[in-house]
Parts: C-alpha cells; structure tokens; sequence
C-alpha cells in the first residue's frame, strides 16, 4: 500500500525544453531494488503511483482526476540503504547491526513538460540529480531549468487581489493573509513579512514596503480553483507549500495530492500567461502605487517614503 503521508511541500519545480512522450514512459523510467546486494550498498527504485479507484468518489471536478490520469505521470523515487551500528547482540557479544534508511521523492511529470518534486529540502537536489540520470539512462535527453517565480509576477498577483480578487485564468485569489517584501534596509530592517493577516491587501507594513521599492519574495492565503478552495504559501524561489486548511482538509491523502498537482499546474500556467502580456499589463499602472499611498494616509499612516523612484521604475518597465 502507498504511503501519501509528509506534507504537501513543493520544493522544486522544473520545465523541460521540450515534453516527455507519456505514454510508455512509466515502463521505461521505473526500476526495482535489486535483492542481493552487500548489507551497506545504496540501492534505488522507481515506482509509478496510480491511484486507487476510491479517489474518484472525492468531492473534486472531474478534470482533476483527468489531469492525473491523462496528463501526468507520478513517480517515488527511493533510495534505501543499510547504516552499520555497533551494539550487543543475544549473546551478550559487541557486534555490527544494519539498520536501515529510506528517503523518498515523489515526482510529478505532466504532458506540458512541467516536473513537480515533493520531498524534504535537505534531500531536495540529490533527487534532482537522480531522476536526469535516469532519464540519460533510458535514451532521454533534456534540458531544464528551474521555475522561479519572479517577484514582479507575485506583484501581479497581488495587484489583481486588491484590484478585484480575479485573475485571467481558472485560478483565483480569495484572500492573502501572509506576504513577504525584501530589499534595502530601512526602518523596520531588509525585509517585512506578515503572516496570519485578515488581509494583506491592506497591510501597513506589505504596503509601505513595496512603495519603498521592496519585492515581494512570498505570498500566502487562499486561492481558488473552480471552486476548491487552496490554501497555500508561493515564494520566489518556486518552492510551494499547500496546507491542509479549507476544501484539502476535507479530503483524503490522494485527493490533497490531486488537488495540490493541479494548483502547481495552474500556477505554472498563469505564470505562462504573465510571462505573454505586453508590459503595460504585466507591471500595474503608476496609480496603484499612488492608491497604496492614498489608502495608507486615509488609514492613519504616516508615509514618510518618497514614492517617485518606484513610480519611476515601473513607468520604465511598462513603457519598455
């Protein structure tokens, strides 16, 4: 029996330069650890994950299930190894037991080329290693680069949420309680980071940071998606934390991933369509600077920040 336990923690997202035909993929990327080898060898196996028959009776849309059936292929990568220990045996004598270890990855490969690893940070890029080799070991060569999400995109998103709480795509923003802005020192330090907020959207310390010409390098709250509520942590650097709040907490271990798998896509997804739009629309107008501005001394706020050079800078970009 699969074990889907381990938090819905994202900590690498990869596309490749061009998509991995998926159909007979899973016979040629799976291997099994082999039985004899020595006590202390390192063995590795690959196995696909299906579903169980159950999954389908989860309160999800039914495209979810097509997406995991139809368009991505799980993978668990293990790697299983036998770590020597000194201790007294039945007889009362010194000897060496073996203990073992096993680490797991589990990876998610879609049609469109995307790859999602999930699996503990620390272990995070030996599985990466892993899984290209295998991939030259079985005749596929690709390319690949690591997705970030750029912090211009999360103002994007951020822009849109005090906009209207609408995106151009599937995915929606119900609420953000949780962003982080990084940049040059000032007075509350480098960074200003709130979490738990009834609204970020009208928070003093986000908002003076980004009229400072802070980024943001994390946005958290609940997303929506076709009516399934997500509650989930997006960061710059692509790593992706779903948590078991709202609709996911009332699902089982293979509805969250399902869930989760199809978040990461259409946030990938709207990310393609970010990267698309002309600048005028992929930076936000000199009046939502202005608007935070506005909206922070209506509220109380001293703003002691002169907002020129970040007006400034993104008239640049939009006009590029």
């Amino acid at each position: 029996m699969v074990d889907y336990n381990g938090l819905l923690l994202f900590n690498q997202i990869h596309q490749l330069s061009s998509p991995i035909e998926l159909d007979s993929f899973g016979n040629k990327l799976t291997m099994e650890i082999k039985d004899e080898v020595e006590p202390t060898q390192k063995q590795e196996s690959i196995e696909e994950i299906f579903l169980p028959a159950r999954t389908l009776d989860e309160p999800l849309p039914k495209y979810f299930f097509r997406f995991l059936d139809e368009e991505c292929r799980w993978f668990r990568y293990t790697v299983r190894e036998l770590k020597a220990e000194e201790g007294i045996n039945t007889d009362g004598d010194l000897s060496t037991f073996y203990k073992p270890e096993e680490r797991t990855c589990d990876i998610f490969l879609t049609s469109g080329g995307y790859v999602f690893f999930r699996g503990a940070k620390s272990e995070i890029q030996g599985f990466v290693d892993r899984f290209y080799s295998r991939l030259r070991d079985i005749g596929i060569n690709r390319h690949h680069k690591e997705i970030r999400f750029d912090s211009d995109y999360l103002l994007w998103i951020f822009y849109h949420y005090r906009l209207n709480k609408s995106l151009p795509t599937e995915l929606g923003v119900d609420l953000l309680t949780d962003a982080k802005v990084v940049g040059d020192r000032d007075r509350v330090g480098s960074f200003n980071r709130v979490s738990g907020s009834t609204d970020v959207g009208k928070s003093a310390p986000v908002l003076t940071g980004i009229l400072n010409g802070k980024n943001i390098s994390m946005l958290g709250g609940v997303f929506t998606l076709d009516g399934i509520k997500i509650t989930a942590d997006i960061e710059v650097d692509g790593r992706i934390h779903i948590k078991t709040d709202n609709t996911i907490n009332q699902l089982n271990q293979e509805g969250r991933i399902v869930t989760s798998v199809v978040f990461l896509q259409g946030l990938c997804k709207l990310r393609e369509h970010w990267q698309k739009l002309e600048n005028s629309k992929r930076y936000p107008p000199i009046e939502f600077f202005e608007e935070i501005s506005d909206n922070l001394e209506n509220a109380g706020v001293e703003v002691q920040i002169a907002i020129e050079p970040v007006i400034e800078e993104y008239r640049k970009k939009r006009e590029r």
